[in-house]
Protein backbone atom coordinates (compact mmCIF):
# COMPACT_ATOMS: atom_id res chain seq x y z
CA UNK A 1 0.00 0.00 0.00
CA UNK A 2 2.78 2.48 0.86
CA UNK A 3 4.96 2.89 -1.88
CA UNK A 4 7.08 5.54 -1.06
CA UNK A 5 8.50 8.47 1.16
CA UNK A 6 8.19 11.97 0.13
CA UNK A 7 11.44 13.83 2.21
CA UNK A 8 13.10 17.18 1.57
CA UNK A 9 15.31 15.81 -1.78
CA UNK A 10 12.42 15.98 -3.45
CA UNK A 11 11.33 19.22 -2.83
CA UNK A 12 11.12 22.58 -4.76
CA UNK A 13 12.24 25.65 -3.48
CA UNK A 14 9.95 28.48 -4.23
CA UNK A 15 9.64 31.98 -2.48
CA UNK A 16 12.29 30.69 0.16
CA UNK A 17 9.76 27.96 1.48
CA UNK A 18 10.53 24.31 0.22
CA UNK A 19 7.42 22.62 -1.59
CA UNK A 20 6.82 18.88 -2.43
CA UNK A 21 5.60 18.77 -5.72
CA UNK A 22 3.35 15.67 -6.07
CA UNK A 23 3.76 15.34 -10.14
CA UNK A 24 7.56 14.81 -9.47
CA UNK A 25 6.77 11.04 -7.87
CA UNK A 26 5.69 9.77 -11.51
CA UNK A 27 2.76 8.13 -10.56
CA UNK A 28 -0.62 9.33 -11.19
CA UNK A 29 -1.63 11.99 -8.63
CA UNK A 30 -5.55 10.86 -8.61
CA UNK A 31 -3.63 7.47 -6.62
CA UNK A 32 -1.45 9.50 -4.40
CA UNK A 33 -2.23 10.09 -0.19
CA UNK A 34 -0.18 12.60 1.74
CA UNK A 35 -0.34 12.48 4.82
CA UNK A 36 1.24 15.33 7.43
CA UNK A 37 0.46 17.70 10.43
CA UNK A 38 -0.39 20.54 7.70
CA UNK A 39 -0.84 21.00 4.26
CA UNK A 40 1.92 23.75 4.15
CA UNK A 41 4.74 21.76 2.14
CA UNK A 42 2.29 20.66 -1.02
CA UNK A 43 0.82 23.74 -1.85
CA UNK A 44 0.06 22.47 -5.17
CA UNK A 45 -1.49 19.48 -4.26
CA UNK A 46 -3.55 20.22 -1.12
CA UNK A 47 -6.55 17.86 -1.85
CA UNK A 48 -4.09 14.89 -1.67
CA UNK A 49 -3.00 16.11 1.71
CA UNK A 50 -4.76 14.22 4.74
CA UNK A 51 -3.99 16.34 7.77
CA UNK A 52 -3.94 14.27 11.47
CA UNK A 53 -2.69 15.83 14.74
CA UNK A 54 1.03 16.53 14.82
CA UNK A 55 2.99 14.12 16.91
CA UNK A 56 4.15 14.42 20.00
CA UNK A 57 5.75 11.72 21.39
CA UNK A 58 2.77 10.53 23.05
CA UNK A 59 2.49 6.31 23.20
CA UNK A 60 -1.19 6.87 23.60
CA UNK A 61 -1.23 8.43 20.21
CA UNK A 62 -2.81 5.83 17.78
CA UNK A 63 -3.95 8.36 14.90
CA UNK A 64 -2.00 6.71 12.47
CA UNK A 65 -3.60 3.58 13.53
CA UNK A 66 -6.85 5.04 13.30
CA UNK A 67 -6.11 6.07 9.89
CA UNK A 68 -5.90 2.84 8.73
CA UNK A 69 -9.34 1.07 7.43
CA UNK A 70 -9.75 4.69 5.47
CA UNK A 71 -6.40 4.22 3.62
CA UNK A 72 -7.76 0.62 3.18
CA UNK A 73 -10.93 1.86 2.00
CA UNK A 74 -8.50 4.49 -0.52
CA UNK A 75 -6.45 1.06 -2.31
CA UNK A 76 -9.53 -0.48 -3.41
CA UNK A 77 -10.02 -0.68 -7.00
CA UNK A 78 -12.98 0.80 -7.51
CA UNK A 79 -11.87 4.36 -5.93
CA UNK A 80 -10.05 5.88 -8.96
CA UNK A 81 -9.36 9.23 -7.73
CA UNK A 82 -8.72 9.34 -3.79
CA UNK A 83 -9.21 13.22 -3.68
CA UNK A 84 -12.60 12.93 -4.33
CA UNK A 85 -12.89 10.03 -1.50
CA UNK A 86 -10.84 12.38 0.86
CA UNK A 87 -12.73 15.75 -0.21
CA UNK A 88 -15.93 13.27 0.75
CA UNK A 89 -14.45 12.68 3.86
CA UNK A 90 -13.03 16.15 5.02
CA UNK A 91 -9.34 16.17 5.04
CA UNK A 92 -9.20 16.55 8.93
CA UNK A 93 -11.84 14.62 9.72
CA UNK A 94 -11.87 11.45 7.53
CA UNK A 95 -10.72 9.09 9.85
CA UNK A 96 -13.40 9.65 12.56
CA UNK A 97 -16.13 9.70 9.88
CA UNK A 98 -15.38 6.86 8.02
CA UNK A 99 -14.93 4.82 11.14
CA UNK A 100 -18.21 5.72 12.24
CA UNK A 101 -20.01 4.99 9.04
Amino acid sequence: MIHGRFGRESTLLKDGAYIKDLSYLNRPVNDIVYIDFSDEDVRFHKENCIIIPKFEGDREDKQLLDLLPFLEHLAKPEVRDVRKEIKKWGRSTCTEKYNQH
